[in-house]
This record gives structure tokens, C-alpha cells and sequence, in this order.
């Protein structure tokens, strides 16, 4: 099944039930992580207007059948559960080269269907999402970088056609985890130099996005206005290696 419509935003929430690619994963047990995919999921439908589309790319081809079955049938006709694997090699490179491996496939196969896609961490929602999920222009991509623009918080991340193509041409082969090459640093990589050969824009988000659900790498439990915290567990190596960059004050 394939979504089909004249809808011009896309939300692609990114999945794997049972993880495999390298690098620390707090919540293993496939059907808790099923379940916290399913909780987003249901937020993700609920909160988003029916003229955008959700497809969530899960990469290990487990219980996605369970996970179709979540899905009401009233939304069938915008949500959709792809499974794309992703290779050894992205796989081998760590968590964030193996995701946007994935979505840059995905992408591929689109022919300018959509003008708008928003990546996100699938197993997260996002509070008020219908007022932060909106059409860019076709170059623009929005995000919330380091102020150095060092680093780009990959969780929620939207562009338009032209500027997606842009950022993920060979983007995964940058992507090293082991050698402490994130995704967050080659993106913000990707986004200075679109900006700087002026082949991209990039815009604020209106406000901080409040995300709501579990952190799959630490466990971190993330609350929206009633519940504002992240609940202190202990770190991971990635942690320790993005702190101080992820600390830094955000644009």
C-alpha cells in the first residue's frame, strides 16, 4: 500500500521494533518498543489535521503487522507502515546513519508527491504538532541547530523537496558513530553548507518543540506542559559525547 493523494505535507515517523543498528539502546523487549511506537502513532493521528500524511519506515520488518492493525481505519487512507531495511554497512555506522539511509530511499521513490516532509523519531509526539507540522517553501528547511550550528537536533526536522534532496545526497557515508561523527553533526554540516553556496534556507520553529515519550537510547522519559522533565538515567557513551554540544543554546 502506497499513500496516494493531492496532500502536499508529509510526516515520516522512523521505526525499529527490534533494533540492530550499532550504538547503546535502552529499551530492547520489541513488544514495548511496538507499544511505544503505537502511543505515538495514535498521538501523531490524532493531532494532526487529515490533509497530512503519515508514513512511519520501519527497518527491521518486525510486528509491523501488529503495528498496521493499530491504525483506525478511518486514517488508512493518510497513514501508512513501510518497511525499507536498512544495509549492513549504514547499520554498522551507528543508529542515525542507518535512519536516514532509510529516509533518503524513501524519499527517492516519492517524484515530488509531496512539497513538504517532516522527519521524526517515530517513537516520539510532538506536543501541538498541528501548529508546528506546516508547508515550507520548497529550499527551506527547519530546525533547531546549536547556535554555532554544530549540531541539528535530528528528532524533528523539516524541509521542502528540493532542500531534502540537497541534504541527503551521499549524506550516510559522512555518518560515523564510532569515530564520533553523529548525524546531528553531519546534518548541521549539510545545512552550513547549503547555506553558504545558497542552495537552502533555514527558519526557526516558532517556539521549542515539546516532545512526548521515551528516549529509545537512554530511557529518558520526555513530558510536555504538565510534565516538563527528562527523567535523569544513566548515560550512555553517546551521551557523554554529545553533551556538551547538545547543551549549547539552541536556535
Amino acid at each position: 500500500m502506497t499513500v496516494e493523494s493531492s496532500a502536499r505535507t508529509l510526516v515520516l515517523l522512523t521505526a525499529a521494533i527490534t533494533p540492530k543498528a550499532a550504538g547503546p539502546v535502552a529499551v530492547v523487549d520489541p513488544k514495548v518498543r511496538l507499544s511505544q511506537y503505537r502511543s505515538a502513532l495514535e498521538s501523531w493521528i490524532r493531532d494532526t489535521p487529515p490533509e497530512v500524511h503519515l508514513v512511519i519506515l520501519e527497518t527491521t520488518g518486525c510486528f509491523t503487522d501488529e503495528l498496521r492493525e493499530s491504525i483506525p481505519i478511518d486514517a488508512r487512507e493518510r497513514v501508512v507502515v513501510t518497511v525499507i531495511p536498512a544495509s549492513p554497512e549504514a547499520e554498522r555506522r551507528g543508529k542515525g546513519s542507518a535512519e536516514f539511509e532509510v529516509v533518503e530511499r524513501y524519499l527517492s521513490g516519492l517524484r515530488g508527491k509531496y512539497q513538504t516532509i517532516y522527519k521524526v523519531t517515530g517513537r516520539l509526539a510532538l506536543e501541538d504538532a498541528a501548529r508546528l507540522v506546516v508547508p515550507l517553501r520548497d529550499e527551506e528547511v527547519r530546525a533547531r541547530a546549536a547556535l554555532d550550528r554544530s549540531y541539528v537536533d535530528t528528532r524533528l526536522v523539516g524541509a521542502g523537496r528540493s532542500a531534502w534532496q540537497f541534504l541527503l545526497e551521499d549524506m550516510v557515508a559522512d555518518i560515523d558513530d564510532m569515530r564520533g561523527v553523529y548525524v546531528e553533526h553531519v546534518l548541521a554540516a549539510r545545512i552550513a553548507t547549503g547555506l553558504a553556496l545558497r542552495q537552502i534556507s533555514m527558519s526557526r520553529f516558532p517556539w521549542k518543540p515539546v516532545f512526548l515519550g521515551v528516549s529509545g537510547t537512554t530511557g529518558g522519559i520526555y513530558g510536555g506542559n504538565k510534565f516538563r522533565r527528562l527523567i535523569a538515567v544513566p548515560q550512555r557513551y553517546v551521551e557523554s559525547k554529545l553533551a556538551a554540544l547538545a547543551q549549547r543554546k539552541q536556535v
